[in-house]
């Protein structure tokens, strides 16, 4: 129990005493990679700031703007960094945390409820798109481009 409130409390990991110095330091070792992962992501999307396109979805990251159909849609910020994650990496599924740590940045309070509804959101603003946005079940998200099968 103590275990899953640290967790929920918005800990990465929970190691029980007794430990080994081993699998602490192999543990601090992963989230430094994860870390560093998200990092080079975030670094590499910055530098490439050109129009995304997927069909009749554009999504222009220089005038943060999405276009369906040549119409502006008012997306969240949220809403808006996800759906660029998703179309920068089509058909990479992310878990809900890395969405949450990413989207809404480590330490910030939230639940994964926010995570489901803003994807809830997004979805109904992307019309014939909602769809692309796959649910990974027990994981998370994923966009799958269009004429991709969808997984099952």
């Amino acid at each position: 129990a103590e275990r899953v409130l640290g967790l929920e409390a918005g800990a990465d990991d929970y190691l029980c005493k007794p430990f080994s110095m081993p699998e602490l330091l192999s543990r601090v070792r992963a989230m430094i990679r994860r870390v560093a992962w998200q990092r080079s992501v975030l670094a590499a999307a910055e530098t490439d700031l050109g129009e995304i396109v997927e069909g009749d979805l554009v999504l222009d990251p220089r005038a943060r703007e999405v276009r369906l159909d040549g119409q502006a849609l008012k997306i969240p910020a949220r809403a808006f960094a996800l759906l660029e994650l998703f179309l920068r990496f089509p058909g990479r599924a992310f878990s809900r945390s890395y969405l949450l740590d990413t989207v809404w940045g480590e330490g910030y309070a939230t639940t994964e409820r926010s995570l489901d509804y803003t994807i809830f959101r997004l979805r109904r603003h992307l019309g014939d798109y909602a769809d692309s946005i796959e649910t990974v079940h027990g994981f998370g998200y994923r966009w799958r481009s269009a004429g991709a099968p969808p997984e099952e």
